[in-house]
């Protein structure tokens, strides 16, 4: 479950021109930070200042997962209606034993989310089998050539699903398995 990411000011500003953008959003947005999400109006890309997480009674959901966004009565309006995107430098996921990963690509990482009442979740999917073993669980990283695709609500869970991924690779800790 994606709880953590990071947007370096080098990736923020790469959107600078699109209405919305602002200079004041955190470095590393956590649960309940606002965080630059990027959207479509009227065809157009903007940026909306959302927070992190959909409130629920004294409860805060992160994340969606693709397999049953379009089947779970909380997520599936704003599936239908609100995508949004993500954008940042990378993500962390914490492992069984507790070591914290940080995932990488190749520049901008675009993760699919969706959104409502000015907050948002991340949608998360199965990761690749060669990064697997870090994690059960990872955002959904679109290829940057898909994100107008994507917010364009057009495709359906099993398009999205069908995207090729970017390949990402995993920093920090120790890969070395313990006995205990």
């Amino acid at each position: 479950m994606c709880r953590r990411y990071r947007i370096e000011k080098e990736t923020l500003y790469r959107f600078q021109d699109i209405p919305g953008f602002h200079k004041a959003f955190q470095e590393d947005v956590t649960e309940g930070q606002i965080a630059p999400a990027l959207v479509l109006e009227n065809g157009r890309f903007a940026i909306h200042a959302l927070s992190f997480g959909f409130d629920i009674v004294e409860k805060r959901v992160l994340n969606a997962r693709i397999e049953t966004v379009d089947q779970k009565d909380f997520f599936l309006s704003s599936f239908r209606e609100r995508r949004c995107v993500l954008f940042c430098s990378s993500f962390f996921e914490t492992d069984d034993a507790g070591i914290e990963r940080e995932f990488l690509g190749a520049g901008t990482l675009y993760l699919a989310g969706i959104y409502k009442n000015g907050e948002f979740v991340i949608i998360t999917t199965k990761p690749e089998e060669d990064i697997a073993f870090y994690h059960k669980r990872i955002p959904l990283v679109l290829e940057r050539d898909r994100v107008r695709d994507y917010l364009s609500l057009f495709p359906d869970k099993e398009t999205i699903l069908s995207y090729r991924k970017p390949p990402l690779k995993v920093r920090g800790g120790s890969d070395q398995l313990t006995l205990f």
